[in-house]
């Protein structure tokens, strides 16, 4: 979701979540508490996470929070997370927080898409594989011995592809539009648009962007058509599900050197 001062929140999923939150109690980073419509944050060391009762273990001296509903936020990495929770009352010098509800990831709108084409050779190479719940006239031509048939060739050209990056068995080769560390978009035909109408996760997804990465699965929440003078085409829209820390990291890294390469060359047109 987004709000309108240009911030886009990413809902993370469990396995994420988990993931932040025991990076945050193994280098006991701080945790900012607050409640809703306070001007007042309390910042706090994070001991521990426990996975079964999905909640950190603070050390706290005081609070004026125990025992309410609170807002928290805490930064890894240079990223910055929010969610809701409760705070246990306090118990010597310790108080727990309750974070088995929602947690997002947010980004500035500026800041967080990187426009991939024509700029660079960036490619995601995804499943396809023939299902039996579809009819033959769904699937033929998605199954890799077909992907060197003039048909196949000919979308390559659509879509500006080259054939440097072998395709892997049972995977298909797009070229991506923009990427974020969150997810990215693609360009298909109006036959791979048949298909993954029909799919809703990806899994893998191989990402080829500055070098080779494996996001684990991606979840299509859209297909929306592009207007082209050479044949229909249509944008596929993909959110990244279980991104652990290193390759959310990673993203970010890659994304961020694009950009300022951008601002560089931007520097170097005006002198």
């Amino acid at each position: 979701m987004t709000d309108k001062n240009s911030t886009h929140f990413t809902k993370q999923n469990l396995k994420e979540k988990e993931s932040r939150f025991h990076t945050l109690a193994r280098e006991n980073s701080n945790l900012t508490i607050w409640e809703k419509g306070s001007k007042l944050r309390e910042k706090f060391e994070v001991l521990s996470f426990s996975k079964s009762d999905q909640s950190l273990s603070l050390s706290i001296d005081e609070t004026t929070y125990a025992g309410k509903p609170v807002l928290f936020a805490f930064v890894l990495n240079g990223v910055n997370y929010f969610g809701e929770g409760n705070l246990s009352d306090l118990s010597g010098k310790k108080c727990v927080v309750d974070v088995s509800g929602d947690l997002f990831k947010s980004e500035r709108r500026e800041n967080f898409r990187l426009l991939t084409y024509p700029h660079y050779e960036t490619h995601v190479q995804i499943p396809f594989e023939a299902d039996k719940n579809h009819t033959p006239s769904n699937v033929i031509g998605f199954d890799t011995k077909m992907s060197q048939t003039g048909l196949f060739k000919n979308f390559l050209k659509i879509v500006g592809d080259d054939e440097k990056v072998e395709v892997k068995e049972n995977f298909a080769r797009f070229r991506v539009l923009d990427i974020s560390v969150t997810g990215l978009s693609f360009q298909i035909g109006e036959i791979e648009k048949d298909y993954l109408e029909n799919i809703r996760i990806l899994k893998p997804m191989h990402l080829f962007f500055q070098e080779e990465m494996i996001i684990p699965s991606g979840e299509i929440r859209y297909i929306v058509p592009l207007i082209r003078s050479n044949g229909s085409a249509f944008k596929v829209g993909v959110q990244f599900l279980d991104v652990d820390l290193n390759l959310d990291q990673k993203l970010g890294k890659f994304i961020n050197k694009a950009m300022r390469s951008f601002e560089s060359d931007f520097e170097d047109f005006l002198k």
